[in-house]
């Protein structure tokens, strides 16, 4: 059953992705809208909701995103330090 549950279930992440790649701020508040079908169970990554609900709701709200496909997600990129970290000095250059 684990093998097959991409094809019934989606989380946040997909949910962005769905709807046009908006923001993980901004998927937080679409799923709190009281419209927004509730959750189908909570596990250790998040909630999860059942993918035909959630175009049920795009159909309703988002028609102009029935026919589209999800965008890939993408890992970005980081450049600099992590939050909390500061670059190293860099050594002097000879002259």
């Amino acid at each position: 059953m684990l093998a097959t549950m991409g094809k019934y279930l989606m989380g946040a992440g997909e949910i962005g992705d769905r709807l046009g790649g908006v923001s993980r701020q901004r998927v937080q508040q679409i799923i709190a809208r009281p419209d927004f079908p509730a959750p189908y169970d909570e596990i250790a990554m998040g909630k999860v909701w059942r993918i035909e609900d959630v175009e049920a709701w795009i159909r309703e709200h988002r028609p102009a995103l029935i026919d589209s496909e999800p965008v890939p997600a993408v890992t970005p990129t980081r450049k600099g330090p992590r939050k909390g970290q500061t670059r190293k000095p860099r050594p002097a250059e000879a002259e």
